[in-house]
């Protein structure tokens, strides 16, 4: 609207100060003034987003390890099988011992990929354990962890929008309706966690499995010698 009225008024004001007539003159100055007046808003839009209002949504979903951990369930009948291995075979406790302090895991992982220096991190996540992974939107983004008890990740994304439909009726021509100012993801983690790179977590993932083997090994040699 604000286009064809600075058209409109660009047009009169020719129109009046080209043609000679009575009050023409001042007709030209009134629209010539509004010609200046649209522009000024024009630019106010475009400069200072006239006419916007910042509005903020905030969207919370699980977060679910990067890499797959054994449940807590799992975790104890580990421990348990472990403690028995460890009762029934005295010369090999202190070696079982050892194998059972190696293997603790963490109760999750959040992985990141570190971004020139290192200072900026493109965060990657599950919001379910069987889900893909989902990297982080990058544009006007920022990025932080904290301790929290329960592990999930709060999106906070702040766009302009039209105060009333009256302002969208003068300016929505030019399209920045929902212009996005910032995004921020706030990953909450508990303790127990793990915060490390894509390059570390792949290598923790390979020292887990040979963990795991080295595990069902020694398991496996203890029951053998218990026979």
């Amino acid at each position: 609207m604000i286009i064809v009225i600075l058209i409109i008024a660009i047009f009169l004001f020719a129109f009046f100060n080209i043609i000679p007539g009575k009050f023409h003159t001042f007709w030209a100055w009134i629209f010539m003034i509004a010609s200046i007046v649209s522009v000024g808003f024009i630019v106010a839009h475009d400069y200072n987003h006239l006419g916007m209002k910042e509005v903020t949504t905030v969207k919370t979903e699980k977060l679910a390890s990067a890499v797959p951990m054994p449940s807590k369930a799992q975790q104890a009948k580990q421990a348990q099988q472990m403690q028995a291995m460890i009762q029934a075979n005295p010369a090999m406790a202190a070696q079982l011992q050892k194998q059972a302090a190696n293997t603790k895991m963490p109760g999750g992982i959040l992985i990141y990929q570190p971004l020139g220096n290192g200072s900026e991190k493109v965060y990657v996540y599950h919001t379910t354990q069987k889900s893909k992974l989902k990297p982080i939107k990058t544009e006007h983004m920022t990025a932080k962890t904290v301790t929290a008890k329960k592990p999930q990740v709060e999106i906070r994304t702040t766009k302009y929008v039209y105060k009333n439909n009256t302002v969208k009726v003068f300016f929505g021509i030019f399209g920045r309706d929902n212009e996005l100012i910032k995004r921020q993801y706030i990953f909450h983690v508990p303790s127990d966690w793990m915060v490390i790179s894509t390059k570390k977590a792949k290598a923790l993932q390979k020292q887990m499995t040979e963990m795991k083997q080295q595990q069902a090994k020694i398991l496996k040699n203890a029951q053998t010698s218990q026979k």
